[in-house]
């Protein structure tokens, strides 16, 4: 029978850490219920399983605690993850530090975990704070993986991931057909592209490519409300030019590599050139400059011919966090940005989440190979940001150049995310790796073509609050910006030096 302190979570020690609240620890019942609703969306997943909470103060202090450790009686082969609620709001992951097993003659019959949760610091205390006596206050869960993870299945452990959340979601990969009609409804139908695309000389057409854990209708669904200073959508803008020749390409964007999306891309279409005008957003912007900049790399490349792209918070010298050594501060960061903003692109985010954090509490390296596309140290970027580049003219670069407040700015340091950002950028990627492609002496995306929110930008923000990385669609300066480049316009904005460095602060 197992000891009845199975599975709960107490502090090491207690002269420093407390429960903060009893608890009725017989109740076994409610441990599965969340007031979090981001919490609510990683357990949907089935991957893990809730088995105790606490809320944990410290005992006042001058100066904060640096770490509050942790020890819970566990199963001796059972994987279990730590989430962590900040003061500040922000989530942090953090999976056993130790394990001690305890045996008999028989076999091993329980085990103890350690848990290891720095405490930064407070980045700005008040003067009152600094002469008072300062307790801190955590809420953590306790989440066990629920399943195995069949050895053999690692190398494809990705992409079943992957799978399995479209499929939740109802989503599915290839071409699809966008009108204003379908983005309101939310669902993009099928298309088979070879049948419904222009292919008369001249004819062009308009594609959409979405970012990561995200899908055409999920990333672009403000454009079908947002109105441009002409009273008008995008859609309704442009309708004389494409008229029912405008598309989407689903994709899968973690565990399939942008020579894997552009080639699915191509292979669908017609054996014989197509005229594409493209929108993209973030790690989308990648998949269009593999079809462009790499087609040695592609078969049937000429089947795709461009002729002019917005790309929208492109990270062309790649992410910050992209990088598998980095992918827990990944992870942690992208949990936060859906906590921060509830009405996001990332639709298959959490139940991604929830399998990643299941494989970092086995110590499993999963192959990622979409996201390591977006390495800035990687052999991708390396590859994209150098010769050939693309026809002199053919982008333009929407950015924004986020200001972060005191309070965001906390969150990011006690989500261990905050030396990522110390360049311009907009909580996701670097603003000015937007338009700098193939860095050289010649800059390909002139000063003319690149819209910037945000400090140093020739784009104020807009009164509602600053623009970032999810948030440039519901806005009518991107509709305005996306039709003049569509429509071959001059943008009318002041020019903005390419290789200009963007003011980083100061923090409001």
């Amino acid at each position: 029978m197992a000891s009845r302190s199975l599975e709960k979570l107490r502090p090491v020690n207690d002269q420093e850490w407390r429960l903060s609240t009893p608890k009725a620890r017989g109740a076994r019942r409610g441990l599965a219920e969340s007031t979090d609703p981001f919490l609510d969306q990683i357990l949907a997943s089935g991957r893990l399983k809730v088995v105790d909470r606490a809320t944990l103060q410290s005992q006042p202090r001058r100066g904060a605690p640096t770490t509050a450790q942790l020890k819970m009686h566990a199963e001796p082969d059972a994987a279990y993850v730590l989430m962590v609620r900040h003061e500040s709001g922000a989530i942090t992951y953090h999976f056993p530090a130790q394990v001690d097993r305890r045996s008999t003659a028989r076999g091993p019959v329980t085990a103890t975990v350690r848990f290891v949760v720095p405490i930064p610091e407070t980045i700005e205390p008040t003067e009152a704070q600094r002469r008072v006596l300062v307790s801190k206050v955590l809420h953590a869960v306790v989440m066990k993986v629920v399943g195995k993870l069949i050895d053999k299945a690692i190398p494809i452990a990705g992409r079943l991931a992957e799978a399995a959340a479209w499929k939740l979601k109802g989503l599915e990969e290839g071409w699809k057909q966008v009108t204003l009609q379908a983005l309101q409804s939310g669902s993009l139908p099928k298309t088979k592209i070879a049948e419904t695309v222009g292919t008369k000389p001249g004819e062009h057409n308009l594609l959409f490519l979405h970012g990561t854990f995200s899908h055409a209708s999920g990333a672009y669904s403000a454009l079908a409300t947002t109105r441009g200073s002409n009273g008008k959508t995008l859609f309704e803008s442009l309708q004389p030019i494409y008229q029912n020749r405008i598309f989407a390409f689903d994709h899968f964007t973690v565990s399939r590599s942008l020579v894997e999306n552009a080639q699915a891309l191509l292979d669908a279409l017609p054996n014989q050139p197509c005229l594409f005008d493209v929108v993209t957003h973030s790690r989308g912007g990648l998949v269009l400059r593999t079809l462009v900049e790499n087609t040695s790399a592609l078969k049937s490349a000429s089947r795709f011919s461009l002729a002019s792209a917005v790309l929208v918070a492109s990270p062309n010298d790649g992410a910050p966090l992209a990088s598998p050594s980095t992918f827990d501060k990944y992870i942690t960061w992208i949990s936060n940005l859906i906590d921060l903003f509830p009405d996001n692109p990332f639709t298959v985010a959490a139940h991604f989440i929830a399998d990643a954090l299941s494989w970092l509490a086995r110590a499993v390296r999963v192959d990622l190979s979409g996201l390591a596309a977006m390495n800035s140290e990687g052999s991708v970027i390396h590859q994209l940001q150098g010769p050939p580049g693309p026809p002199l003219g053919a982008y333009s670069a929407l950015v924004s150049n986020y200001t972060a407040t005191s309070g965001l700015l906390q969150r990011m340091v006690d989500a261990g995310v905050d030396a990522f950002f110390k360049m311009a950028n907009d909580l996701v990627v670097p603003t000015e790796g937007g338009w700098r492609i193939d860095p050289g002496t010649t800059p390909l995306i002139a000063g003319n073509l690149i819209g910037c929110y945000g400090q140093g930008g020739n784009l104020a923000d807009p009164p509602d609050g600053q623009v970032t990385h999810i948030s440039f669609f519901n806005r009518t300066e991107t509709v305005d910006f996306l039709s003049r480049a569509l429509l071959g316009q001059p943008q009318g904005l002041p020019v903005l030096d390419p290789a200009t460095h963007l003011p980083v602060g100061p923090i409001a």
